[in-house]
């Protein structure tokens, strides 16, 4: 059997949909998160790129036994087996397979069998063209779902679009730049209202509202979030506005012109507008790898150290590489709490402002590695570290 580039290439369009298909699977259930989405084309492309080397090896070294048609479906299945590990490994633990090398060991059997199963099947035509059939739907179905999230509805986009929801802006006239406090701004996720902690957890918080009350905060008692996720809350902060409206029919669309990471990195209304009074932005966040190098609109950047950002690890979770990963290169998998303190010890001096510091740390948020007494736990999970000082 000779070989024809040509049919390789023909066959490339069935490796381009299965690469695809996992990222953007991976994008619309997990939009709603706080990750930085961007580097996601690039993992994407260079799936897609080793699948297509892959092929094009495969096809070259076997190809008297083979067409490349065959082996591009081949790979296919390696490939959905590969991105489709966690849900696997869930199935497996909820029967109480919980250990990572018993996981792995059944994922191994059970991908070898499944691809000798397919080897097999595909020498079928009737098999191979029904396939072809289904990654091409796969493919229709993916472009469908991301329509829907982009594109809920043409129309309304458009008319909702006329409106001006532009922040009116006031102008201010600072005399003395000097004379500008500066501006602290800490998130402690998850750090619950006094009566709800003392309700839910029997925990009385009055003693330490009491002493910031005597350093001259104000305590909303009764305070609630609009939203029930940190990225539409902190999305709202700083942009100054909400950042949806509702079209007709419930519809939603956006009111803001940046998401989540570009506000938080310096593109937010707020900001903005603090910068234009000659403030500086400093930006502090737990893990020093979440949303990339520091941006160029922010004066000082302050993180933990971390091998990988959480998009890196969410998407590590698709395949069977995580566990082993995680045993072999432990730091490659850790994260940083960081702490008000290590936060306060990196700012630089307070005459050097004025500046406005957002500062977003996971604490209290779970993984929870503190002890009553305010100890470190020695059982607190392993892909997280902790800086205090």
């Amino acid at each position: 059997m000779q070989i024809h580039f040509k049919n390789i290439l023909s066959s490339f369009p069935i490796l381009i949909i299965v690469g695809i298909w996992p990222f953007v699977n991976f994008f619309i259930q997990n939009k709603g998160e706080a990750y930085d989405f961007n580097p996601l084309y690039v993992y994407a492309v260079l799936f897609v790129f080793f699948l297509l080397t892959t092929l094009a090896f495969t096809a070259v070294i076997f190809h008297k036994y083979k067409k490349p048609i065959f082996w591009a479906c081949l790979i296919s299945v390696c490939s959905i087996l590969f991105t489709t590990f966690q849900p696997f490994s869930e199935f497996l633990i909820f029967f109480g397979i919980s250990r990572p090398k018993y996981i792995l060991l059944c994922w191994i059997f059970l991908f070898l069998l499944i691809v000798y199963l397919f080897y097999i099947a595909l020498t079928n035509q009737s098999f191979l063209r029904f396939f072809k059939i289904a990654v091409y739907t796969l493919g229709a179905v993916s472009i469908l779902n991301l329509a829907v999230v982009f594109y809920p509805n043409l129309k309304n986009y458009i008319l909702e679009n006329k409106t001006d929801f532009s922040s009116k802006s006031i102008d201010v006239v600072v005399d003395d730049i000097e004379t500008l406090p500066n501006i602290y701004h800490f998130i402690l996720d998850e750090y619950g209202r006094e009566d709800y902690l003392k309700k839910v957890l029997g925990f009385d918080n009055s003693e330490f509202l009491g002493d910031m009350k005597k350093y001259g905060f104000y305590t909303a008692n009764e305070s609630s979030s609009n939203y029930i996720m940190t990225n539409l809350s902190i999305l709202s902060l700083l942009s100054m506005k909400h950042p949806y409206s509702l079209g007709e029919g419930g519809t939603k669309f956006p009111k803001v012109s940046v998401n989540y990471y570009e506000a938080k990195h310096g593109k937010g209304e707020a900001i903005i507008r603090l910068k234009g009074l000659g403030y500086k932005y400093i930006y502090a966040f737990a893990n020093g790898k979440v949303g990339g190098q520091c941006p160029k609109d922010v004066y000082l950047c302050i993180g933990g150290e971390g091998g990988v950002s959480e998009l890196e690890v969410a998407l590590l979770r698709m395949t069977p590489l995580l566990f082993p990963l995680q045993a072999i290169t432990r730091d490659l998998m850790n994260y940083t709490v960081l702490t008000p303190q290590h936060v306060v010890n990196k700012l630089p001096a307070a005459n050097e402002g004025p500046f406005f510091l957002f500062a977003h740390l996971l604490m209290p948020h779970a993984p929870w590695v503190w002890n009553e007494d305010c100890s470190y736990k020695n059982d607190a999970p392993k892909h997280w570290a902790l800086i205090a000082n």
